[in-house]
């Protein structure tokens, strides 16, 4: 991360630049490797409030959540207010989390839901998730979920199309659809969702919902593969080296676990580490 952009936009932030929050909000949050930024920050936000910047209390009360004490907590609430009310009306999230969590103010899902719904409407597709986030979880109305889920899905959201393929393959709730599991894996895909290929492979490959194929969760193995998806690579290993679905082929099996461990996935490591014990010194889990 550059560290000089971080205290170029923390500059303009002081000087209350409603751009520069806008600029800061696209990753500040999103690493821990902000963090050491994170005192000058406050001082900057708050500075940025008083001369004035819109989106400075929203960002201030996003530090204090990351980081805060009580007393900087129980300011939450109302410095999300004072942003929607500057115009900001995606903050009807945050503001929901304040009440769906219970920070710096007493918790109430039916005020989070209002809220969330408060931000859909201003145009945030995430606010219909997290409304539905709410009412699958907090108020159990299993129906009214689904609606909003799909809602957020239609409105561009990839975890809502992700969360439906989730809850119509492994929710006690709703009863079980491997017709629209694997459509809505598949909408999260198109959405920009990784990782669905493993996903809708690994519904083939256990046959909890449907029939158990292990030709038909290759393929879809093999088409992660070729995304870049480490658990794809490390699943098709496995098949590999079993001749499950595929024909046995150790040495790409191999090659795809060195990939995939490489690029930090537990089980390639672990798969590699049972090679090494039933092979002994040939197999080295961190070459490449």
């Amino acid at each position: 991360m550059d560290q000089n952009i971080i205290r170029n936009l923390l500059r303009r932030a002081k000087k209350g630049d409603d751009d520069a929050f806008a600029d800061l909000d696209e990753f500040y949050f999103d690493s821990d490797e902000t963090k050491p930024y994170d005192r000058k920050a406050r001082r900057c936000f708050a500075i940025g409030m008083k001369r004035g910047s819109t989106r400075a209390p929203y960002m201030l009360a996003k530090l204090y959540i990351r980081g805060g004490d009580e007393k900087d907590l129980q300011l939450c609430p109302a410095l999300f207010r004072l942003s929607i009310a500057q115009g900001h009306g995606f903050v009807w999230n945050h503001l929901g989390y304040c009440y769906q969590e219970g920070i710096g103010t007493p918790k109430n899902v039916d005020t989070a839901y209002d809220c969330y719904m408060k931000a859909a409407a201003y145009g945030c597709a995430s606010g219909f998730l997290y409304a539905a986030h709410v009412c699958m979880f907090d108020k159990k109305e299993f129906d009214k979920a689904i609606r909003l889920y799909e809602k957020a899905a239609e409105n561009g959201s990839a975890m809502a199309a992700y969360s439906l393929a989730s809850l119509y393959e492994m929710s006690n709730d709703i009863p079980h659809d491997a017709e629209k599991c694997i459509r809505w894996y598949r909408r999260a895909a198109e959405l920009g969702k990784s990782n669905t290929d493993y996903e809708i492979g690994s519904l083939y490959a256990e046959g909890a919902i449907v029939q158990k194929d292990m030709e038909k969760a290759v393929q879809y193995y093999r088409q992660g593969v070729a995304a870049g998806c480490d658990d794809c690579m490390t699943a098709l290993a496995v098949c590999l080296l079993n001749g499950d679905g595929t024909e046995q082929d150790e040495a790409e099996a191999l090659r795809l676990l060195k990939q995939a461990a490489n690029m930090g996935n537990p089980d390639a490591l672990e798969e590699l580490q049972k090679l090494k014990r039933d092979v002994g010194d040939g197999v080295n889990p961190t070459a490449k």
